[in-house]
């Protein structure tokens, strides 16, 4: 038994958002190296018709428990469902679950989030801040809690440049905003929340904000540690390498660019990307639980998860890596991969009118004609929105102090380096990313590779397709400008 493992044997563990990327990779990460530890509680909540038990059987038949499956097959005994919401009071929790876990938790890894960057910040408040605030009630009166770990955001002081390993002052306290979400409706809310997030560019990284407040202002005294990742992309290596779930961020970026839908982004490509590996995001989240446990230090402690500080990539040579793994496309590919980043807003308009909106439209065109339902326009009206809802990360920079994390990692044994690998300045960017591209296809995309030769093919006459319009329009803008030309000097 390694120093981290040892600490969680025989525990009880409580992971919200378990049904979330990150929380699905921490359920995972527990159970197949911590295989000591008694019990972990999940917390599931029904959606999309799917009530608690559907939803949890759906992540364990899963590509990421595939290993596990194979490594230890009756995981799941010790694994049991709690029934709760973050949106409702108390986590949406009966009393009689309330009192079981004050009665067995050990450790609490709080996941949960909405991370919907233009959620109405009633719902942001609920999930973000005011079920952080249940779970410390709850905390303070577990009888033997070893280690709160709250899973916050590098950028919940994004109005700040630079970001050191504490809290900050926000523009506005938790209970001032929990005042206005009680007393208020959600149109006023809505009409105020402009002058409600002041300097944050969204409700999203406000309530992450507040919710840190919170644990300032009710944690004293309380086991906590804080992690703050910044753009959290696919895994690097465990238990799948370069798994993802989903297509927000860097993801999304990656895979839109990938299939030929996005072909202009509003980014500053000197820039620096803060992206991490998820699975290196929860390697350190269980150190620092350790961490706290062993320390018991007397206020959280905060670690900014970060790659900038250590192992820094531009915009620029994501993009340029992700283009040189495009060997391995997709058949559900639309076009031929270029992508070209603006920083200024103007110029992306323009760009974005010529290289998304008008192909919309002829391909809408054609649909119509040939009796089709037409997509693209809809699609890049989503597509925008994305663009515009990330822009504020990509077109500025900010400085990281990691300092807690560099620490924590020397401190770790050599055997805990190897289980749990967190460190980021070890990580050779343009290998993650040329697999990356693979998860995205196989995870995201969601096909094999037994296509890879029709997808290779298909790639080529997209190619041969892209190229042709290129020259075609290169070739009608030299003969416009010639006649233009000639039709000046003859009237001269």
């Amino acid at each position: 038994m390694s120093g981290i493992q040892e600490s969680f044997r025989g525990s009880t563990i409580l992971v919200t958002g378990a049904t979330g990327f990150l929380g699905q990779l921490m359920v995972e990460k527990l159970l197949r190296t911590c295989s000591n530890l008694d019990m972990i509680y999940v917390l599931v909540r029904p959606k999309k018709g799917k009530n608690e038990e559907d939803r949890l059987k759906q992540i364990f038949d899963g590509h990421l428990f595939e290993p596990l499956k194979k490594l230890r097959p009756d995981f799941l005994s010790k694994v049991r469902l709690i029934c709760g919401d973050c949106r409702n009071p108390c986590l949406g929790l009966s009393a009689e679950d309330v009192n079981l876990l004050k009665q067995k938790l050990n450790f609490i890894f709080h996941i949960a989030a909405t991370v919907r960057f233009d959620q109405h910040i009633h719902t942001a408040y609920d999930i973000n801040v005011g079920a952080t605030v249940d779970l410390i009630q709850i905390a303070k009166e577990a009888q033997n809690l070893k280690a709160f770990v709250h899973i916050s955001t590098a950028y919940s002081n994004c109005p700040r440049k630079v970001i050191d390993e504490c809290f900050y002052e926000p523009s506005m306290r938790w209970r001032e905003l929990r005042q206005l979400v009680d007393s208020l409706d959600d149109e006023s809310l809505s009409a105020l929340t402009p002058l409600i997030i002041d300097k944050w560019p969204n409700t999203y990284s406000f309530t992450k904000c507040l919710a840190e407040d919170a644990i300032r202002d009710l944690g004293k005294d309380l086991p906590i540690a804080i992690v703050r990742p910044s753009v959290v992309v696919s895994t690097a290596k465990e238990p799948l390498s370069n798994w993802i779930n989903n297509v927000y961020g860097a993801g999304g970026v990656a895979a839109g660019a990938a299939v030929g839908l996005i072909r202009v982004m509003r980014a500053d490509e000197k820039n620096v990307m803060d992206i991490v590996p998820a699975d290196y995001v929860i390697n350190s989240s269980i150190a620092a639980a350790w961490e706290v446990t062993s320390s018991r230090p007397s206020d959280p402690i905060i670690l900014n998860y970060v790659s900038s500080t250590q192992r820094p990539i531009t915009f620029g040579q994501y993009m340029k890596d992700l283009k040189c793994t495009m060997y391995v496309p997709a058949l559900f590919c639309m076009w031929y991969y270029f992508l070209t980043l603006e920083s200024q807003r103007l110029v992306y308009n323009v760009y974005s009118f010529f290289l998304h909106t008008i192909p919309a439209l002829i391909a809408d065109f054609i649909a119509v004609v040939l009796r089709k339902q037409p997509r693209l326009i809809k699609g890049y009206m989503k597509v925008h929105k994305f663009i515009d809802v990330i822009a504020y990360f990509a077109v500025q920079e900010w400085s990281f102090n990691n300092n807690n994390v560099q620490t924590l990692w020397k401190k770790l044994s050599e055997e805990d380096k190897k289980l749990f690998n967190f460190d980021i300045s070890g990580l050779e960017w343009d290998v993650f990313l040329f697999h990356m591209l693979r998860g995205v296809r196989l995870y995201t995309i969601g096909e094999t590779f037994e296509t890879l030769e029709k997808a290779k093919a298909h790639y080529f006459r997209l190619k041969v397709i892209h190229f042709s319009v290129v020259y075609a329009v290169q070739l009608l803008l030299l003969w416009t400008t010639y006649q233009l030309l000639k039709y000046t000097y003859s009237i001269l």
